[in-house]
């Protein structure tokens, strides 16, 4: 038996991250599988990904907008162990913590025996490895990695390419318990595939100061069609703008949506089927240990990108899948000159054929880390 257990968020939005994992677990091994959520967090994934999970253990967390660690810490403590009583876990089942947070970690380390294989599936936690955290002490993220890495049967799962700089912050040693997927892009359940699909989609944390850099720059160059861009602002898919300056005013042309409420899910694919591309400006330090999910839309829905090479974007340039450089400038004359010539298909054609490799590389991987 397989427990998948998502203790930290009931968004649609990592329900569909997860949606995609436990088709590749399908996939990749026979054994029964148990889902541990919230009732919201399993309606969305199987809204989400269009599957029937025959296996689901149903949790409440209450108070969890409110809540601080100590609280948190103590909720997942009964939770794990109600689950383990109630399933009554043997040595050879297995353990998939669908995200990783401090707490989840704090707590596998003291109460899964060391023989049971575990796997923390780590979203942006990494980056904590990256931020001065000698106020946690020994519950730093760095300490709580290395302690349950302790244990023979632990893996840690990363969706970044660029994992082995996680070297620079723990032990070399415990760097092979490091497993690389890909962020999990299935076929969606209908082609939002539009003719009339014209926008640059621009969204979540790429709304930040090299889009700023960007409108500015094709302002100066006399480019002054703002009217190609799909602005959406606030939480869900939305703005992220602490790299920028909250008195800044967007050029006036652009395609503004403002949700503060967050979208839903059906929302979100209308928005994805007006958008011909994506636009990803990350700095180089971003995603430097994390996925995108931006870039997980784009690869889903086969909307080819137009990207600043990041360390994580650089990963992916390779397959061809859009527009992308190191410079702004180059960037923005790329995106002039290639709107209307035949690359565009050929984008598109490549992201098909990187979603089916993504995939297929993920469920190999899966088969082979549950199996060894």
């Amino acid at each position: 038996m397989i427990l998948a257990i998502e203790l930290q968020f009931d968004e649609w939005q990592h329900a569909d991250c997860n949606g995609g994992i436990i088709r590749c677990i399908r996939e990749a091994t026979d054994e029964k599988i148990v889902v541990v959520a919230t009732k919201k967090h399993i309606e969305a994934i199987e809204n989400a990904e269009n599957i029937s999970l025959e296996g689901k253990c149903l949790i409440e967390i209450p108070g969890m907008s409110e809540a601080d660690d100590s609280f948190f810490y103590q909720q997942y403590m009964g939770i794990i162990s109600g689950v383990f009583r109630y399933f009554s876990v043997k040595n050879d089942d297995k353990i998939i913590f669908l995200s990783s947070p401090r707490n989840v970690m704090k707590v596998a380390y003291e109460i899964i025996p060391a023989c049971i294989k575990t796997i923390f599936i780590q979203h942006a936690n990494l980056n904590q490895l990256m931020k001065d955290e000698r106020h946690y002490g020994e519950y730093a993220y760095k300490n709580l990695i290395e302690r349950n890495a302790t244990k023979d049967n632990v893996s840690f799962v990363t969706f970044s390419p660029n994992y082995s700089i996680v070297a620079e912050y723990i032990e070399a040693k415990f760097v092979r318990k490091f497993v690389f997927l890909h962020i999990p892009v299935n076929k969606p359940k209908n082609d939002i595939y539009s003719e009339t699909s014209k926008y640059i989609g621009v969204y979540g944390q790429c709304v930040n100061s090299n889009f700023r850099r960007i409108l500015k720059r094709m302002l100066s160059n006399g480019i002054g069609n703002m009217d190609r861009f799909l602005v959406l602002l606030k939480s869900g898919i939305g703005c992220n703008l602490d790299s920028m300056d909250y008195s800044y005013k967007f050029p006036y042309g652009l395609h503004i949506i403002q949700k503060p409420d967050g979208i839903s899910y059906e929302e979100h694919k209308v928005f994805m089927k007006e958008m011909k591309w994506i636009l990803l400006p990350y700095d180089k330090d971003m995603h430097v240990i994390s996925a995108s999910g931006i870039f997980a839309d784009a690869v889903k829905y086969n909307i080819p990108i137009i990207a600043l090479e990041s360390p994580y974007i650089k990963h992916y340039k390779k397959f061809n899948i859009g527009i992308v450089e190191n410079n702004i400038d180059i960037l923005i004359n790329k995106m002039e000159l290639d709107q209307d010539k035949g690359n565009y298909e050929i984008y598109k054609q490549n992201l098909l054929n990187l979603r089916e490799k993504m995939t297929n590389e993920n469920i190999e991987t899966l088969c082979r880390l549950l199996k060894g």
